[in-house]
């Protein structure tokens, strides 16, 4: 039995040195040595596909403790393929030279409570809901932390409180048996010296820590620390100092029977949320107090962030609405939890949140049901996911569907299942962060089926097409064939984006391909893609009506919703280009509400940019939207930015407002510089020698030519 917390040392790792195992250098770079413990010892590192740092967990090698393998089935089940807020987040982990490691967030914060003990219950109060509620959602996965105490709960701004080191956690007793042995005796509740435990053991080690944390001591007289004491610890001395409700909650989490202690994490909650004061006081410009019940419109006002394209404000009013029915202090008590939980954060008297969080707190609403947590119920969600649009939130699924597949032994079929979905939500969301997650992923697979690396091929060259590699083409060329139908298509776009971005005579070559391969295909799929295709190359040949008849029957055909905005805007792109600029507009509107509708904020920007430049076309009075391209930097795409900032930059440029305009030019060169579009870019350059901004070169003569060989002679002529 650990009789005390784990001592921390600041030496190097058991090994004498802190290298990492290869598999985890090669993705993560070690910075220092955290800390080392009785099982295991933590780095901090960075990650290189993120950038950001992490927290580095390996086990010792001379450790007989359970540690990580134990914790990383704990975390995967407290989180299933979602952030369970106030729980550590396990970003990655796998095994290399027989040891266990993990990738954590790394959790900035002070021991709990946060404060010096002894401390009054008003600065004890929103932590101790904030680990409450943690253990809810834990034990609500069927886990048992184990050893709980203040090491191992972390306390951050605004009282929220993160739950750490599931080293001794385990399964219910129905999935692992119970172990009395490990965990910190001060924290320990006596059934455990029998080896039971179960949610209320960990009650009994919040007791423990908020008798601490009110008192300044251990409710426990100094003793010998063996099995028979722990079985007759009784009642500690009752807290005289603090409020009866308060006193009496402690008094009942220490009760030496399980019966007697609250039943769940839940139940004690509810016990410290009675009250005006139960959720401390927020610095929120809150509605005026007599418009309640309060609105979604007055409440979006209190969230950062703009409404368009994003709609984060707008959604998270309405989940605030839903959830407290605009009533004033249940709406504070919700904000707070979301608070607590790290999902917002508060900024000049306003809230900061973002869709991933929002989408969290949609995923833990109580009220939701929930069905079987399984690997194929992970497929089937990101499958449904992706084809309504919704790619970010398909990814960690299929994440986690691959590495269980992977697993020793290698599940070959769901592996190869789960790599051409996830392939497909790769080529959709055309974004490098998701083709290195993906292809990392395939990477650190032990036993790979032979049939993996095509898939992983093909997706390098998707990549190689995205960001102009010279060899491109090549690349995609020298791809073999797939069985599969859906990853064939996968193969020919590849071709197709590759020969695009080549010549007109290379994208000639490969439509023509596709065409003849597969003219006679009855599968939809198939004809909306051909069709796609043949579109991209009518376009490009000035054919701008047939373009868009093409697209339009892309659309009508595709089945994934984001494929078939794509699609649409395609045909509105086409049709603008023949003059069409009514048509243009009807179909740029239409996209944009159903990707509002959809939260696809990528593709509502795209349609709005369409909507405005067909508009100013048809000779609409417009002027700068300098607002929406404020919105679009919040989504991070960087080429729509650059194309938004021209047709806002090319209104101000007509004007002659030169101020405006280098506001504009300066946030499109912001994202050239990560976009690398060519295109737009030369059209900036040319308003902006004809604004004097910039003295005329010999690369702007050059420029026209340069596009009419890329087939955009109207854009040429317009530079």
């Amino acid at each position: 039995m650990s009789t005390a917390a784990p001592s921390v040392s600041h030496a190097p790792g058991d090994d004498g040195n802190t290298s990492l195992p290869f598999v985890v250098a090669r993705r993560y770079a070690c910075v220092s040595l955290l800390g080392r413990g009785g099982a295991s010892e933590v780095f901090l590192a960075v990650d290189h596909l993120t950038g950001r740092e992490v927290a580095l967990k390996r086990a010792r090698r001379d450790s007989t403790a359970p540690t990580t393998p134990a914790e990383v089935a704990a975390l995967r089940r407290v989180h299933r393929a979602s952030s369970a807020p106030g729980v550590v987040r396990l970003l990655d982990d796998g095994v290399e030279d027989g040891r266990v490691w993990m990738a954590l967030e790394r959790v900035e914060g002070a021991a709990f409570p946060g404060v010096a003990s002894p401390c009054p219950w008003e600065a004890l109060r929103p932590v101790t809901a904030s680990l409450l509620e943690a253990l809810a959602r834990i034990h609500a996965a069927g886990v048992v932390h184990g050893d709980l105490k203040p090491d191992n709960v972390l306390v951050g701004p605004h009282g929220r409180a993160v739950v750490m080191d599931f080293g001794v956690a385990a399964a219910s007793a129905s999935d692992a048996p119970p172990d009395a042995v490990h965990g910190t005796w001060e924290y320990l509740a006596p059934e455990r010296a029998d080896g039971l435990r179960d949610a209320r053991s960990d009650l009994f080690s919040v007791g423990v820590m908020l008798y601490g944390a009110l008192t300044g001591r251990s409710p426990w007289r100094d003793g010998p620390r063996t099995l028979a004491s722990l079985r007759s610890r009784g009642a500690p001395a009752p807290l005289t100092d603090v409020a009866a409700p308060i006193a009496a909650l402690v008094a009942r989490l220490l009760d030496p029977s399980p019966a007697q202690r609250p039943a769940s994490a839940d139940e004690a909650l509810a016990a410290i949320e009675r009250g005006p004061d139960a959720h401390g006081a927020l610095d929120v410009a809150w509605p005026a107090e007599g418009a309640a019940p309060w609105s979604e419109a007055e409440l979006a006002r209190c969230f950062h962030g703009p409404t368009r394209l994003s709609h984060v404000p707008d959604d998270a009013a309405r989940l605030l609405v839903a959830r407290a029915h605009g009533d004033p202090g249940a709406t504070r008590a919700e904000l707070a939890r979301w608070v607590r939980q790290g999902l917002a954060t508060l900024d000049r008297g306003r809230v900061r949140i973002d869709r991933d969080a929002l989408e969290t707190l949609a995923a833990w609403d109580p009220r939701a049901r929930r069905g079987a947590d399984t690997p194929r119920r992970w497929v089937a969600c990101a499958r449904n996911l992706a084809a309504n649009g919704r790619l970010a939130a398909a990814e960690p699924l299929l994440r986690e569907a691959l590495r269980y597949a992977a697993a020793p032994p290698c599940d070959a079929p769901r592996v190869m299942g789960v790599a051409r979905l996830w392939a497909r939500v790769v080529f959709a969301a055309r974004d490098r962060g998701v083709t290195a997650r993906f292809l990392y992923e395939l990477a650190r697979i032990e036993a790979p089926p032979a049939s993996l690396e095509p898939i992983a091929a093909l997706v390098r060259a998707f990549d190689g097409t995205l960001h102009w590699t010279p060899n491109a083409l090549d690349a995609a060329r020298s791809l073999g064939r797939f069985d599969h139908p859906a990853t064939e298509r996968l193969r020919y776009a590849v071709r197709v984006d590759a020969a695009r971005k080549v010549s007109v005579d290379a994208l000639t070559a490969e439509v023509g391909s596709a065409v003849r391969a597969h003219r006679r295909s009855r599968d939809p799929a198939w004809r909306a893609q051909l069709a796609l295709w043949t579109g991209r190359l009518r376009y490009v040949q000035e054919r701008y009506a047939e373009a868009a008849r093409c697209h339009a029957r892309a659309a009508k055909a595709e089945r994934w919703r984001a494929a078939r905005i794509n699609a649409a805007l395609n045909a509105a792109s086409a049709w603008l280009e023949a003059f069409a600029f009514e048509r243009a507009r009807t179909l740029a509107a239409g996209a944009r509400d159903e990707a509002a509708r959809w939260r696809l904020p990528f593709l509502e920007g795209r349609a709005e940019w369409l909507w405005r430049t067909a508009s100013d076309r048809a000779g609409v009075a417009l002027s700068p939207d300098l607002a929406l391209l404020e919105a679009s930097r919040h989504i991070d795409a960087p080429d729509l930015t650059l194309v938004i900032a021209v047709t806002e930059a090319t209104l101000a440029w007509r004007a002659g407002d030169r101020g405006v305009f280098a506001d504009i030019a300066r946030i499109g060169r912001e994202a050239c510089g990560l976009a690398r579009e060519g295109l737009a870019t030369a059209l900036l350059d040319a308003m902006e020698v004809s604004l004097e901004i910039t003295p005329r070169t010999a690369r702007h003569a050059r420029m026209p030519d340069e596009l009419a060989a890329q087939g955009v002679p109207r854009l040429a002529l317009e530079v």
